[in-house]
């Protein structure tokens, strides 16, 4: 039902691009391009987190720890795709906990 379908909702972080200094990812959803992509710099992720956990109770999911070698490593493009990976798995993981909250009227 709805419910598989959201919990299971492909979302991908398939693309990032440096801007002025700073990194912004491509939030997308399956079967869309990058025309239709949000971007998103990290500290929009953490602020994002901070925001539903403060109005909903019991999730757990965490946006990746930043490194203390990020001002060193930023541009490499291994850190870049290590940092999406786990920012696309904390957006796969918070979806699916905000879907599970409201199904039991959590939020």
């Amino acid at each position: 039902g709805l419910h598989r379908r959201v919990a299971g909702m492909p979302i991908f972080i398939p693309s990032w691009t440096h801007k002025d200094g700073v990194c912004y990812y491509a939030i997308c959803l399956e079967g869309q391009g990058l025309g239709h992509a949000a971007w998103r710099r990290y500290s929009e992720f953490d602020a994002l987190c901070k925001e539903v956990k403060e109005g909903i109770p019991g999730i757990t999911a965490k946006t990746p720890p930043k490194d203390p070698l990020r001002k060193i490593f930023a541009s490499k493009p291994v850190f870049v795709a290590t940092r999406a990976h786990g920012l696309q798995v904390f957006l796969r993981r918070l979806l699916r906990e905000v879907w599970q909250a409201s199904c039991r009227g959590g939020g």
